[in-house]
């Protein structure tokens, strides 16, 4: 580097006397900055700057379209996972639907049913119920002829037949009042034979 000699200076002291100063020579100039060692990122980034060949564009290229294939299929995929979940969750919420809409009418079936069973097991009571009546009246009825057939005359028979009259259906349908009824009907007409005299002069 070249250096430069500054030409000496007088310099008067402060008592007045002169003096020849020789000023030092020119510093050196101050170097230049030293620029930072590029970070590798910096690196990658110039490379890429960099012009490619053809080929390598090719391989870039397909290496690109793959990575957009990829990416379409797991989005296809993605999708296509989604529609099979709905058609699920529609299936179920059809087939859940279906069940109640089953149930219910089962249920509606069986109160019906059950009803039914029930209007029936009435009407069957009802219906032995009439059936044991008729049955026990056809009883006493009997039970009434063969007590008036023991009767001898006519004033016996209209009397007894109008004792029997009292009896009504609450005392034939319950053995007991029955049995105290005609027990007190039978001590008031009990039969007692009569001599042969008595009964040849009634029939005279």
């Amino acid at each position: 580097m070249v250096r430069f000699k500054i030409a000496p200076k007088i310099i008067e002291s402060a008592d007045g006397e002169m003096e020849w100063k020789q000023e030092d020579d020119t510093p050196p100039p101050t170097p230049p900055p030293e620029e930072p060692e590029p970070t590798e990122r910096e690196v990658k980034k110039a490379k890429r700057r960099l012009k490619l060949s053809d080929a390598q564009m090719m391989a870039l290229a397909r290496g690109k379209a793959r990575i957009e294939d990829k990416k379409r299929m797991k989005a296809l995929k993605t999708k296509k996972q989604e529609l099979v979940e709905r058609k699920k969750e529609s299936e179920f919420s059809k087939q859940t639907i279906a069940l109640k809409k089953d149930n219910k009418k089962k249920k509606s079936e069986l109160l019906k049913n059950t009803k039914e069973t029930k209007i029936r097991e009435r009407l069957l009571e009802k219906k032995k119920k009439r059936e044991w009546e008729d049955e026990r009246r056809a009883q006493w009825e009997l039970m009434r002829e063969e007590t008036l057939d023991k009767c001898e005359t006519v004033d016996d028979f209209d009397e007894l037949c109008g004792q029997l009259d009292t009896v009504d259906d609450e005392d034939i349908f319950d053995d007991e009042k029955l049995r105290v009824k005609l027990n007190k009907i039978y001590d008031l007409y009990k039969y007692v034979p009569k001599s042969e005299d008595e009964a040849e002069d009634e029939r005279e």
